[in-house]
């Protein structure tokens, strides 16, 4: 056995290349198995019912595909953190790999979860039919092709409206003849949030190598990629503000105050976290000009989200009931659906 740290550190960095070349091969091979459903629907045009139930058979092969990038994924991160030094050419090593592994998954077709296509069908019909967020439901608009697409047909949208306004922006540029395109709009919006939250996470450090460990363990993360930029989740964009709330609560409160604010108006679960913040403000013994600066800019986030959906004494209830609808099949998903179940369970709540 081989005990020279020098030969040691060539193993560790000849693996370490072996990796990042061994995680986008993998991610191919994920999007040339899911490559036969985009084929299927440039054929036919347009997306079967119900997409997001289209799922690749041997979930063995699945398992083992996640189980490699994984451990490629867990090896990188321990030999960043353990290496002697970094060179420059591991550096590009590592780059390239996350560089065309993303491209990859923003090639791959959403798997397994059908927001992707609620949001679709959200975004269109508040852009193109004109209809109200929370004051109607899908299934008033029988004729719309994009109804097949929305799994919550007899609810309001459960989600903030800068979650809107900021979803219908690849609307803009890819227009909504065609479903294909809005796919990758999605994406590559969710991708601008990840990017950014990603440069934060290395904005919280001072040393170059911890820099490097911050970013690679979110923009390499085979779950943040798979959940985030494959079947972009909006909740890449909530934590996009709420990592920037937390980036700037010692810098600039007022600013933490409206990124809160604004994953508040993404979805709602942010809001338990208000302790947090106010605890933090009362621990730094924010001034009294500090907290209304803060409330304030705030306030303005919230105003500016609901005043373009006009006036409407129905929005507030609608946004409650499309929160609770869209909650009540994920029981375990959060601390306030977990709450409802437990009223529920004792007769404490209408059924």
């Amino acid at each position: 056995m081989n005990n020279n740290p020098e030969f040691s550190d060539n193993r560790g960095k000849f693996i370490f290349h072996c990796s990042n070349v061994l995680m986008p091969v993998t991610w191919a091979l994920w999007f040339f198995w899911t490559k036969p459903l985009w084929l299927t629907i440039t054929e036919v045009g347009v997306l079967p019912d119900r997409p997001w139930q289209l799922v690749l058979h041997n979930q063995i092969e699945i398992s083992i595909l996640f189980l490699i990038l994984s451990s490629c994924f867990g090896y990188n991160l321990w030999f960043l953190k353990n290496a002697r030094n970094i060179t420059d050419t591991e550096r590009i090593s590592l780059f390239v790999s996350i560089a065309a592994s993303i491209l990859i998954v923003l090639a791959a077709f959403p798997i397994g979860s059908p927001d992707l296509f609620h949001y679709l069908a959200e975004t269109q019909r508040f852009v193109v039919q004109h209809s109200h967020p929370y004051l109607n439901v899908p299934s008033q608009y029988v004729t719309d092709p994009f109804m097949k697409y929305d799994f919550l047909p007899d609810s309001p949208l459960g989600y903030g409206p800068l979650w809107l306004f900021l979803t219908s922006i690849p609307g803009k540029f890819t227009g909504y003849e065609r479903v294909i395109p809005l796919i990758f709009g999605l994406k590559i919006l969710n991708l601008l949030f990840l990017s950014g939250m990603g440069i934060m996470l290395s904005l919280f450090f001072h040393e170059r190598a911890q820099k490097l460990i911050a970013f690679y363990s979110l923009m390499a993360n085979p779950l943040v990629l798979f959940e985030g930029i494959s079947n972009a989740h909006n909740d890449i964009i909530q934590v996009f503000f709420l990592t920037l709330a937390i980036f700037f609560i010692n810098r600039k409160p007022w600013i933490t105050s409206s990124a809160f604010a604004a994953g508040i108006l993404i979805k709602f679960f942010n809001i338990f976290l208000s302790p947090l913040f106010l605890a933090e403000g009362f621990i730094q013994k924010w001034p009294l000009t500090t907290w209304i600066r803060s409330i304030t800019s705030g306030a303005v986030i919230f105003l500016l989200s609901f005043i373009p959906l006009g006036p409407g004494k129905g929005i507030l209830p609608g946004l409650y009931r499309g929160i609770t609808e869209a909650t009540k099949p994920f029981y375990s998903a959060s601390l306030l659906s977990l709450s409802r179940e437990y009223l529920t369970n004792r007769g404490l709540t209408p059924s």
